[in-house]
């Protein structure tokens, strides 16, 4: 494994076409294109958390298929259960990852990840491991005193629950990535909202081809953006500007690339 590589590049140095922005966003619930058809990630609302049952899962989908050959949208068969959420049934809400005709998908509190074929309509389903990610709870969400608090103090109760932040696949070493908050709440003094968008760290694990727990590690606090990474012939890259690093530099992109190839 490989970790010495650190890229260093200033804002001003980027042209229009510069970027290539597939494999990087925020929550990774990219658009994924495959067979002519795009993969469009949905968001399931729902009102109270007592709302989340089997019958629910039946008409909500996380994604849908638009079709460019005839701009139709296609519904296909894939739901989630209560398998994907274990004792715990909280959020609906998923992250997706794609590597050409599977769909990778693992709820916010979970551990379970599902790879839906989107030409066999095919689905199988892995128990991720991990060494260093504590339970996933329902403490938050069965808190009905939330209701009646400040924003401020929900976010903060928000924090202190692991959550699943972002998923990559790796199709240069058949790799899959995991980064997972260890809800270790927000420093004292810091403002929750704040905090809530740039969190101070997050856990990577590293699963094989098989998805079994190859390399885990907690990453230093305040080194690496949480929602910011992508994957390349050369490795994952992580963005080392974390806002609250004493050295971060607003004109310049600080990336680490990372190889975990044997």
């Amino acid at each position: 494994m490989e970790t010495n590589k650190v890229s260093r590049i200033k804002l001003s140095d980027f042209s229009p076409d510069y970027t290539d922005t597939r494999s990087m966003t925020r929550y990774t619930s990219t658009f994924h294109f495959w067979n002519n058809k795009l993969v469009l990630p949905q968001t399931v609302y729902f009102r109270y958390t007592n709302e989340i049952n089997e019958d629910f899962f039946k008409y909500k989908n996380p994604f849908l298929i638009l079709n460019l050959d005839n701009f139709r949208v296609e519904e296909i068969p894939y739901r989630l259960s209560k398998s994907n959420f274990g004792e715990y049934i909280n959020t609906p809400k998923v992250l997706l990852g794609h590597k050409e005709a599977n769909t990778y998908i693992l709820p916010y509190y979970s551990n379970q990840l599902d790879i839906f074929n989107l030409d066999s309509h095919e689905t199988k389903s892995y128990q991720l491991k991990t060494n260093l990610i504590p339970e996933f709870t329902n403490n938050f969400f069965l808190n009905e005193e939330r209701l009646n608090q400040s924003l401020e103090q929900n976010m903060s109760d928000y924090l202190s629950e692991p959550q699943n932040l972002g998923i990559l696949v790796d199709p240069y070493r058949n790799l899959f990535y995991r980064m997972t908050w260890p809800g270790t709440g927000v420093p004292e003094g810091v403002s929750s909202m704040k905090f809530v968008a740039t969190p101070s760290h997050f856990i990577l694990s590293v699963y094989d081809e098989n998805f079994e727990l190859k390399y885990e590690f907690e990453l230093p606090e305040y080194e690496y953006i949480p929602h910011q990474y992508f994957v390349s012939e050369a490795g994952l890259h992580l963005f080392g500007n974390h806002p609250d690093h004493p050295d971060s530099k607003e004109d310049q992109i600080l990336i680490h690339t990372f190889d975990f190839s044997d």
